[in-house]
């Protein structure tokens, strides 16, 4: 996937972190994007993470070497009732405190050599589903 593959008419939530910045731009309700973020060499999006909440789409951002390594994940958060996928909430103190970034974790079953062959759950993918607000005290960062 290309960055041209995304779709800056669409409205994401989501964070874009620029290589000359020490936070980075949030977009904790849905927004658009501007394209023209991606079209100087610098600064340039270091990273990233949108998510489309009406297509149901998530898109990873990763800037290495000279380009952009792009992921995007179709249906990101699925059936709520899906026995093999779970969300999970992380802080990010850096960005913005006040916010929970969500991700749906998919897991598989495979084989597992340390279980006698039995097949045993890793995780398939993990994509980014939006922001959880909450309130945050001191203690919960340490």
């Amino acid at each position: 996937m290309d960055i041209k593959d995304i779709d800056f008419n669409r409205k994401y939530t989501g964070y874009l972190w620029m290589s000359n910045k020490d936070k980075p731009l949030v977009l904790a309700e849905p927004g658009t994007v501007s394209s023209a973020l991606f079209e100087t060499k610098n600064p340039f999006v270091a990273e990233g993470l949108l998510y489309d909440s009406g297509n149901d789409v998530s898109i990873s951002i990763r800037y290495a070497d000279g380009k952009y390594f792009i992921t995007r994940y179709e249906n990101a958060r699925g059936a709520d009732d899906d026995p093999l996928a779970d969300d999970v909430e992380y802080f990010s103190v850096r960005m913005a405190p006040e916010l929970k970034m969500k991700f749906r974790r998919r897991w598989k079953l495979e084989p597992d050599p340390n279980c006698e062959d039995m097949e045993a759950p890793s995780v398939e993918s993990e994509a980014f589903i939006g922001f959880t607000a909450e309130e945050v005290s001191e203690h919960e960062h340490d």
